[in-house]
């Protein structure tokens, strides 16, 4: 029991830190006053009561009682607003395990605003650390699986003056999903159930219709043997199908609402993502995503497009370029830098001159 004595001292400290901290409905001038005096209230031992919070929710994640890890980030956050992982944590917690809890969609979404709600938070407070830049690139990617649209919505206030043109086109396609019937409306919810936007959606797309009426419909069969079509099975994986299953018999107009929602997200990952490039310290992968994004916000933009973006892409991938070389060789040698570049040329082939 000596033994336990300190550590549950600490967690008293810290637990009671949130007596201190502020209802909602609270004045934001009191609820600063109230957080500070909670703070010096625990003076040296902040330390510890923090350690002993990370315990806590950590054996809370693991026990898969998310509210009470939820619980603790939170006072976390509170001891440590200058620590990029009590965001990150935080935020996963949010955007990932507790809308996980509930099987219908609009008990999730609350959660993943508060997941992204933190995103932002911590890049206010932390301006310049890569990290919590590519936390929303993968809450970009990862969620518009699930809800395209309304990611695309959520992320608006936050992008609105800084990508207005972006805006200006998603605010007109979450007003065509609007006029939607309810027909359409319940086939576009349905397909974020049984598949995910893929970034190749137009060269898949493509590559279906160059089949005869004969094969498509092979594809397009749920019941579709890999035995007895191996050269189907080949050019079309198990997910290649599943999504042209579930994007194919759409209308012409859930159809468009996805695609032009597919090329909006990786546009939007594309931006999140860029500033991580000029900050340090900061992984190649940051690199890797700015030019990825980039790529397919390219091979996804609509042609009536094209005049406002590819210029905006162009030079976003030469930037990224440069400065994943420069990092490859500052980490890696000549080698290293001639490895990223190789990889590159390979992976813009569809683009070529876009890195010279």
């Amino acid at each position: 029991m000596q033994k336990l004595a300190p550590s549950l001292v600490f967690i008293a400290c810290a637990i009671a830190l949130g007596a201190f901290l502020p209802a909602p409905e609270a004045r934001a001038e009191s609820s600063q006053a109230l957080r500070e005096t909670g703070l010096r209230v625990l003076g040296a031992t902040r330390g510890y009561a923090v350690a002993a919070l990370w315990l806590r929710a950590g054996d809370a994640y693991k026990r898969g009682d998310f509210f009470e890890a939820e619980a603790m980030y939170s006072l976390i956050r509170e001891l440590q607003p200058r620590n990029p992982a009590v965001f990150s944590y935080l935020s996963w917690n949010e955007a990932y395990n507790i809308p996980g809890n509930f099987p219908e969609r609009e008990r999730k979404l609350p959660w993943l605003e508060r997941g992204l709600a933190t995103i932002h938070e911590g890049q206010k407070a932390l301006p310049r650390d890569a990290g919590l830049r590519m936390e929303e690139w993968h809450f970009i990617f990862n969620r518009t699986r699930d809800f395209p649209l309304e990611v695309l919505r959520l992320e608006l206030k936050h992008w609105r003056e800084r990508e207005p043109k972006w805006a200006l086109i998603v605010d007109d396609l979450l007003l065509c999903r609007g006029k939607l019937s309810d027909e359409n409306r319940r086939a576009l919810d349905k397909f974020s159930d049984e598949a995910v936007l893929p970034v190749e959606l137009p060269q898949l797309v493509e590559e279906f219709t160059r089949l005869s009426s004969a094969d498509q419909a092979k594809i397009l069969d749920a019941n579709f043997d890999e035995k007895t079509e191996p050269a189907l099975a080949e050019q079309f994986d198990v997910v290649a199908r599943q999504q042209l299953q579930a994007f194919m018999p759409l209308s012409v107009e859930v159809k468009a609402i996805l695609a032009l929602a597919n090329w909006a997200r990786l546009h939007l990952m594309a931006q999140a993502a860029r500033p991580a490039i000029e900050f340090m310290p900061r992984g190649l992968s940051a690199d890797g995503a700015v030019l990825n994004s980039y790529k397919y916000a390219q091979l996804n933009l609509p042609p009536e497009l094209a005049e406002v973006f590819t210029p905006v892409y162009k030079a976003g991938v030469k930037a990224a370029y440069k400065s994943g070389l420069e990092l490859a060789r500052s980490a890696y040698g000549e080698e290293g830098a001639q490895q990223f570049a190789q990889h590159q040329r390979e992976n813009f082939a569809d683009l070529p001159g876009w890195l010279n």
